[in-house]
């Protein structure tokens, strides 16, 4: 910028009291949250940043602005300009959460079972990934979640694991008596293929 165009009134520099207003500030990038670095997406200081880089999500008074290129990384909805509307989101905490493990974050256990339809959703699989492996760490201590979850989520990790079992491959098969195979998508039905025809593992 030209020096002279500060003392242009009309350019908004000089303020009526022939004043030069300067407008600055600091953008925080991350915050330590009980020691784990966490994004700080409610900063929004940056307007042309925001607009060029950012996914804003609002809720009430209340927003969270992500990496664009994180997203469109990871999902699809994301990098496909005919998506349409995301979908709404009733805890906007929760969403904050999901968003902070897409973005790399680890995230409480014990949010695992309410994060995870907002991750389906958005069709953000690296975080069903990270849940799935966290959901995994607990199978030892007899810690599982309904087999309904399993399917609906696609953790075809998390299913190998309770196909090991004789008694999970029971509880399994009583379900999908039940269910609609259609519903099931490829990888999945391989995994039972292998299983119960092949007894690969």
């Amino acid at each position: 910028m030209n020096v002279n165009q500060l003392i242009v009134p009309k350019n908004g520099w000089i303020t009526s009291k022939n004043s030069l207003k300067i407008l600055y500030g600091i953008q925080i990038d991350a915050i330590q949250k009980n020691g784990i670095w966490r994004f700080n997406f409610s900063d929004s200081f940056f307007k042309g940043r925001e607009k060029e880089n950012g996914i804003r999500f609002d809720f009430g008074d209340d927003f969270i602005i992500a990496e664009e290129e994180i997203l469109k990384f990871h999902s699809k909805i994301f990098s496909d300009e005919n998506s349409g509307f995301l979908g709404e989101f009733k805890d906007f905490k929760l969403l904050e959460e999901c968003m902070q493990c897409a973005h790399g974050v680890w995230i409480e256990d014990s949010k695992i079972p309410e994060i995870l339809p907002i991750a389906f959703n958005l069709k953000l699989f690296n975080v069903i990934r990270y849940c799935e492996h966290k959901l995994i760490e607990k199978l030892p201590r007899g810690e599982k979640i309904p087999i309904e979850m399993v399917l609906k989520y696609r953790m075809r990790h998390y299913l190998g694991y309770l196909l090991e079992k004789e008694k999970s491959k029971k509880e399994i098969w009583e379900f999908l008596r039940k269910m609609n195979l259609d519903e099931l998508d490829a990888e999945t039905m391989k995994y039972f293929m292998a299983k119960f025809l092949y007894e690969l593992f």
